[in-house]
């Protein structure tokens, strides 16, 4: 099974499809740099083994799921950088293994979360 996916900068253009769930074993997602749209999908909750999502330097929008800290768990690293993330910055207090977190570049509000 595919556990690593790496598609940096390949002028990916249009939305990520919500059966990215289907590559359910991906421990590593790098979308870094191409041209996807839209809000993240439902399907990436149930990529419960996901440790290094990257998703900076789209257009992604939105606020960012809950899910990222609700059901992505084992978590370590989270891209998100220079895209159209909107909303409050999301907990991350059930990943407790989350060491890297990049969200610059993106027009958040509210506070910063303690945990």
């Amino acid at each position: 099974k595919l556990t690593s996916l790496h598609v940096a900068e390949c002028s990916l253009k249009g939305s990520l499809p919500d059966d990215i769930h289907r590559l359910s074993m991906l421990h590593e997602l790098n979308l870094y740099k191409n041209d996807l749209t839209g809000t993240l999908p439902e399907g990436l909750s149930r990529l419960v083994h996901m440790r290094h999502l990257t998703v900076s330097f789209n257009q992604f929008h939105g606020t960012l799921p809950s899910y990222l800290n609700d059901k992505m768990i084992v978590l370590q690293q989270f891209w998100a950088a220079n895209n159209d993330f909107t909303g409050a910055i999301p907990s991350f207090s059930v990943s407790p293994d989350i060491f890297k977190l990049y969200l610059n570049g993106n027009s958040f509000s509210g506070d910063i979360p303690d945990d």
